[in-house]
């Protein structure tokens, strides 16, 4: 018997198939046709619920903390999409003239964040569409539905947490180079930091737009019937040469920088920034103007940090649980949806409670709203 080259899924299409566990041959479905083995194989890692059961079984513990999880992100999601517009209508209403670099910056990040919680609801509700069995998982509008809306979001996510790690070191140098640092940072510098973030969350997307693509279930169509892909018309599928050549040959390098470099550096920046202002605080009385003016910006920003940590670590931590079991699991994935989305949604009350200049800022715009 000769041995076909094996069709592989992407996880996008993984998430939303019954690849049987065959053991060894985790995420791995194979018949026979013709005196061939065909096969259609998921990327080394079988995908499943929690509890076990399949995809139809809409009655499951699995399907059911999945719709719980929708519920709560379509809130949570909500509200951050309406407080990140509602910080950048604030900062937008100070102008040029009255606002700071640090302001801009932070209204930048809104605008990421503002996206990020758009399409983190998006990302999820392709999925649970499917699962609740609202839309043909194998449609050609679902299939684009989830392989768009989810490389979206993770574009959308590196633009958040890179910009994050931008505004916490531009404040940590303010408060340690007072005088410097406004030479060092001019408007026009200060301007180009958003564009540098996203040419490199573009760059280190690259290789995550570039494995996947849609196509039709060709298989299906020459009568090679798979159970565990019968009706699906459309199939996320790997471009498997592109996938050696970033996950395999550079050990996607992509995501070790994407998703990996940012935490440990947000965290030793955050806990100097930390020690620094706590320093500061007890000689209050010496500062200068300057440097008072720039410890109020990092206490207003180390607890968004702080979240963004804890929400990453959390979402990470189900991920290498998947990895030790060999099964990624929905729930899990879907998890970390909220979890930015959780990252995301906090910063205006982060901001109005920790920073007075911005908290006065938002009752002037709620003033001037009044006063129409």
């Amino acid at each position: 018997m000769n041995q076909s080259s094996s069709q592989f899924l992407s996880f996008f299409s993984c998430l939303v198939v019954n690849i049987p566990d065959h053991g060894s041959s985790k995420g791995k479905d194979c018949v026979n046709y013709s005196d061939s083995l065909i096969c259609i194989q998921c990327d080394h890692q079988l995908a499943g619920f929690l509890g076990g059961e399949d995809i139809e079984d809409v009655e499951g513990t699995g399907h059911l903390i999945c719709f719980v999880m929708w519920i709560i992100i379509v809130i949570v999601g909500s509200f951050g999409f309406s407080t990140n517009i509602l910080i950048i209508l604030v900062i937008r209403g100070k102008g040029k003239a009255k606002g700071s670099h640090f302001h801009f910056l932070v209204g930048c990040l809104a605008v990421f964040d503002t996206l990020n919680c758009t399409f983190a609801i998006l990302g999820f509700t392709s999925f649970i569409t499917c699962y609740e069995g609202w839309s043909n998982c194998g449609s050609y509008m679902t299939t684009n539905w989830i392989h768009i809306t989810n490389l979206i979001f993770f574009f959308t996510r590196s633009l958040s947490c890179h910009m994050t790690v931008v505004i916490t070191i531009y404040s940590y140098l303010g408060i340690i180079y007072p005088l410097r640092s406004r030479e060092w940072f001019t408007w026009r510098r200060v301007k180009l930091f958003p564009l540098a973030v996203i040419m490199i969350s573009i760059i280190f997307n690259i290789p995550r737009v570039g494995t996947p693509y849609v196509s039709e279930n060709i298989l299906e169509e020459q009568d090679i019937i798979f159970t565990s892909i019968r009706g699906y018309k459309y199939l996320s599928l790997m471009r498997l040469w592109w996938y050696n050549f970033w996950y395999e040959k550079l050990f996607a390098v992509h995501d070790q920088l994407d998703f990996v470099l940012p935490l440990p550096l947000l965290m030793a920046v955050n806990i100097m920034s930390y020690r620094t202002v706590k320093k500061l605080g007890k000689v209050r009385k010496q500062l200068t103007l300057t440097q008072a003016s720039g410890v109020q910006p990092v206490k207003m920003f180390i607890p968004v940090v702080t979240f963004l940590l804890v929400s990453n670590v959390i979402a990470m931590a189900g991920f290498v649980m998947a990895h030790i079991n060999g099964v990624l699991y929905r729930e899990v994935y879907l998890a970390s949806l909220l979890w930015c989305a959780f990252n995301s949604s906090p910063n205006f009350v982060i901001y109005y409670v920790r920073g007075s200049q911005f908290r006065e800022d938002t009752r002037k715009f709620f003033g001037k709203l009044a006063r129409r």
